[in-house]
């Protein structure tokens, strides 16, 4: 969907946030990861609340390899109190995340010693 198409078509707010999103999912499906953070941002933007606009920027950090990144998105929805079923399954994946931007932390330190 075209910028020039969200302008002319009346619909509310939320309903631009949810056809961004939607813009930002098919976009990172074809792998246009750019264009599509660029889709998540703007929807994170017009949404009142926390959604799954700012899950997808998460996951999409966190497939770039920021994982610093990743947690403090992840940390933004969980504190939220937003509930999805994704939120459960990723749990885990925010654990790892956590521990590879610990991780990542200690090396750039060490590397600033040297």
């Amino acid at each position: 969907m075209r910028d020039r198409a969200l302008r002319e078509r009346p619909m509310s707010v939320e309903r631009k946030a949810i056809v961004l999103h939607n813009r930002g999912v098919v976009q990172m499906q074809m792998g246009a990861t750019t264009a599509a953070r660029e889709s998540f941002e703007r929807s994170v933007k017009l949404a009142r609340e926390v959604g799954m606009a700012n899950v997808a920027l998460a996951q999409l950090a966190h497939r770039e390899g920021d994982f610093e990144a990743a947690v403090v998105l992840y940390d933004e929805v969980l504190t939220s109190g937003m509930s999805h079923p994704t939120l459960a399954a990723k749990e885990a994946l925010i654990a790892k995340n956590r521990d590879r931007a610990e991780n990542g932390q200690r090396a750039q330190q060490i590397a600033l010693t040297r």
